[in-house]
C-alpha cells in the first residue's frame, strides 16, 4: 500500500500504521463472520473493541471529538481511539 504526498510522488505506508491497519480489518472481518448482521451497534462496538485488544492493541471507544459546526465547537462528536 502507498499514500501520496501534495506533489503526487507514492510513498510507504509505514509498517506500524500496515500492522494496526491490518489487525483492526482482522478484527472486523473476525467480528462479522461470527456475528452477522442484525444486531446493534453497540454490540459491534464492545465486541470489536475485545478483538482489538485481544490483539495487542489499544483501543478506547465512545471518545468525544470535538467538532466544528458553523463556528460552533460541539462535543457530541463521538469516535475511537487506537
Amino acid at each position: 500500500m502507498s499514500r501520496t504526498t501534495k506533489a503526487g510522488v507514492f510513498l510507504p505506508i509505514l509498517l506500524e500504521v500496515e500492522r494496526v491497519g491490518k489487525s483492526t480489518l482482522d478484527a472486523a472481518y473476525e467480528v462479522h463472520t461470527a456475528l452477522g448482521p442484525g444486531l446493534l451497534e453497540s454490540v459491534y462496538e464492545d465486541c470489536l473493541a475485545y478483538e482489538i485488544r485481544s490483539r495487542g492493541l489499544q483501543v478506547e471507544t465512545r471518545v468525544v471529538v470535538p467538532v466544528m459546526n458553523k463556528d460552533i465547537r460541539l462535543e457530541g462528536g463521538r469516535g475511537w481511539i487506537f
